[in-house]
């Protein structure tokens, strides 16, 4: 209230006197703990941008633009990037206000464009480096000022123009020239074709520009292509080279500390880590690279796609709840751009699990919007596609998924992508095997199997050296016999066997519904009741609500008694009786008390046959009753 009652001349004098007795009191601060490098300034951080907004209000405009250029400096070093651009490009905007002045304009604009960068506003960056660009006149100036505005449209997402600033940047360096701004450029090459799946043109310009970095000694730029060598070995389906190299990308990052770097060796070192199935290890970097990137400002934009890249993992793993919590925070923080893609990918994922249909499409919805419009890789197209396919299935519009499927497909054919396509592939004989179990008629059935070609073209260009490809493989198998009618429970066993193998509790819980519908189709025994309880327990177990409801509708239809699924008999506690499967079946309702015609009803048999298995097992079991019958099933593990 005060200070709005001032006269002008009053207010600029109290600023004044706030700036002097700030400069005054300078020694007399605590240093910031800038470490060891950093000028003697870095100690007074903290006050740095009151200082230049004290002399920038008092009118002593000099004064101003030296504070302006110190709290720049200042808010980098604390990575406070949003202050650090508004910063530097006031700063910038003074100088024409002092005439004279030793700061190089290029030089802020550079600093301001990098923070708007960072804090996800790409337009602004590209705004200011292009304001840059109008200064500069010397070639060398602005080969670098390109490689910077590449370097932004990279992080955008936007390929096109960033090959176009980095070729822009080479073409005005000498052809020959060995230095830092060439290990940079082809750097920011490399790392580029290997985000869009190029490997081709990544080794190219990894090979150019590691001969560079070594010989000029730019370690940054060589932990960078060695990131980039990372990718690329990875999408060639060798993740354990690929983890070397980006394991030595991340520890580069380290030395030199810069936080980009950090956020990029964090994220694809997770991916490829996902890649390997080492899914422990994903959870435990992610969580160590989070903590990194929130000390250095990235928390929103590179540090949500951390948390994609974490919530997958976690996904993967059957840990819905942390997943669901790792990934709200993600989508808290409001990452801006293409960034906001993968963290909508993953919480669409999420509740798809949950069961909530609405929110999934939605979610996966905004993705392909961002998607599309950025010219995002095409792996990410892939993934978004994979959760709108799966919404449709859930969904009931087995018809609609395929045609997602399709169009996944046809999006990465032709690419060093398509090699990552076995989930759509699967998704897509899933698809029309549903589809196959309502449209029986001859002409139904001709048109299903012309819509099974692009799927089995697809599954002939996939890996097979990835840790699932051989459950996915097994996969499509079970759900082609039963687009065949003829779903076989054998396939649907050994699928189920194989993602439990890697660790993937999620598609095993699928396939063991699958295993027990094609059990129960060929009749009611204790095999098929078994596989069904045991899909149900597994289902519960994940929380997969929309899974659950198809299980217990299962039970519904052929009459089981998931209740006991918990305490089914295990054959092999039986061996030595030689109790037969059915045996087996009637002992269970011995031990839940039931009555031979209770029995009879709910295995589908007639009284008289109840009456002779209850016989047999009497006599198997050397009990004198049917209570002590029950008593020793109890024992071993049967409640009924």
């Amino acid at each position: 209230v005060v200070y709005a009652e001032l006269l002008p001349g009053e207010r600029s004098r109290l600023h004044r006197a706030a700036a002097e007795a700030i400069e005054a009191g300078w020694a007399l601060l605590p240093a910031s703990g800038g470490g060891p490098g950093h000028d003697a300034a870095s100690g007074h951080d903290a006050v740095a941008g009151e200082l230049a907004r004290h002399w920038l209000a008092a009118g002593d405009l000099p004064r101003a633009l030296d504070a302006a250029v110190d709290a720049g400096h200042a808010a980098e070093r604390m990575h406070a990037f949003a202050d650090a651009h508004a910063t530097f490009a006031r700063a910038a905007d003074l100088l024409d206000q002092v005439p004279g002045s030793a700061h190089d304009r290029v030089r802020l604009l550079k600093h301001a464009a990098q923070g708007a960068s960072l804090v996800g506003d790409s337009a602004e960056a590209v705004r200011l480096v292009e304001r840059a660009m109008a200064s500069a006149t010397e070639p060398r100036q602005r080969a670098s000022l390109c490689t910077r505005l590449g370097s932004i449209h990279y992080l955008a997402g936007r390929r096109t123009e960033a090959e176009r600033c980095f070729r822009e940047a080479l073409s005005l360096v000498p052809e020959t020239e060995e230095s830092i701004l060439v290990a940079r450029i082809h750097a920011g090459l490399a790392l580029l074709a290997a985000a869009w799946s190029r490997l081709d043109d990544a080794d190219e310009a990894c090979a150019r520009g590691l001969v560079v970095a070594r010989a000029v000694g730019a370690l940054r730029e060589e932990g960078v292509l060695h990131n980039a060598m990372g990718v690329v070995a990875a999408a060639r389906h060798d993740v354990d080279d690929g983890i070397v190299h980006l394991r030595e990308a991340l520890r580069i990052a380290r030395e030199v500390a810069n936080p980009n770097d950090l956020a990029t060796a964090y994220i694809n070192l997770s991916h490829v880590l996902g890649l390997a199935g080492r899914l422990d290890d994903v959870v435990a970097l992610c969580r160590e690279g989070n903590d990194v990137l929130t000390g250095v400002g990235l928390a929103r934009q590179s540090g949500s796609f951390l948390k994609a890249n974490w919530s997958h993992t976690l996904i993967d793993s059957g840990l819905a709840a942390e997943a669901s919590s790792v990934i709200d925070e993600a989508l808290s923080h409001h990452p801006r751009g293409i960034v906001a893609a993968p963290v909508l990918t993953q919480a669409a994922r999420v509740a798809l699990l949950r069961g909530d249909l609405t929110q999934a499409w939605e979610r996966s919805e905004q993705a392909r919007v961002i998607i599309e419009a950025e010219n995002a890789p095409d792996a990410w197209l892939r993934d978004v596609t994979e959760v709108a396919a799966e919404v449709e299935l859930w969904a009931d519009r087995p018809a609609a998924a395929y045609d997602l499927v399709v169009d996944g497909l046809a999006a990465i054919a032709g690419t060093d992508e398509e090699s990552f396509g076995g989930l759509l592939v699967s998704l897509g004989f899933r698809a029309l095997a549903n589809q196959a179990e309502v449209r029986r008629d001859p002409a139904s059935r001709r048109e299903l199997a012309a819509l099974r070609r692009p799927l089995d073209d697809a599954a002939a260009r996939l890996g097979t050296t990835r840790p699932d490809d051989a459950a996915m493989a097994s996969w499509q198998r079970a759900e082609a016999a039963r687009l065949e009618l003829c779903s076989d429970p054998a396939r649907w066993e050994e699928t189920t066997r194989r993602w439990r193998a890697v660790g993937r509790p999620w598609p095993a819980a699928y396939a063991a519904w699958r295993e027990a519908e094609a059990r129960l189709d060929l009749g009611v025994d204790v095999t098929a009741i078994a596989a069904l309880r045991t899909a149900h327990a597994a289902a519960s177990g994940l929380g997969a609500l929309r899974l659950v409801a198809e299980v217990e509708r299962l039970a519904g239809w052929h009459r089981v008694d998931l209740l006991a699924a918990h305490a089914a008999p295990e054959p092999d506690a039986f061996d030595a009786y030689g109790l037969t499967p059915r045996e087996l079946e009637v002992l269970t309702g011995l031990a839940a008390g039931r009555t031979n015609q209770e029995i009879a009803t709910h295995l589908f048999i007639s009284v008289k046959t109840a009456s002779v298995h209850v016989s047999n097992i009497l006599r198997k079991l050397d009990v004198s009753g049917r209570q002590e019958a029950a008593r020793v099933a109890h024992r071993l593990g049967v409640s009924g």
